[in-house]
């Protein structure tokens, strides 16, 4: 079974969240143009966040700490484990998008 990582950053402010998405590129592998979470897969010999702090590096250019595992979800032969965590107002500041044409 194949295993990913996504992580979904968030912002809580006045009683609502906000979560950040990648718009992926137009020719992307998987969903092109589509708005997704950041994150792949589990290479072999990666424990599942050690996969997650290094895509979220990868792709965001950030090291990231004191997330929270959401959950684990199988989608047909996929196992997603969801990771989030709670960001300030100017994370988009923050980070450098390396994949994807834009965060939002």
């Amino acid at each position: 079974m194949l295993k990913s990582v996504l992580f979904i950053p968030y912002i809580k402010n006045n009683n609502k969240i906000k979560i950040f998405l990648q718009k992926r590129t137009k020719d992307a592998k998987n969903m092109p143009g589509f708005y997704g979470f950041w994150g792949g897969l589990v290479e072999n010999g990666e424990n599942i966040e050690e996969a997650l702090i290094r895509e979220i590096k990868e792709e965001l250019d950030i090291k990231i700490s004191n997330y929270n595992k959401l959950g684990i979800f199988n989608f047909g032969k996929s196992e997603k484990h969801i990771f989030v965590k709670e960001v300030l107002e100017d994370f988009e500041n923050s980070i450098d998008i390396k994949e994807g044409d834009e965060g939002r």
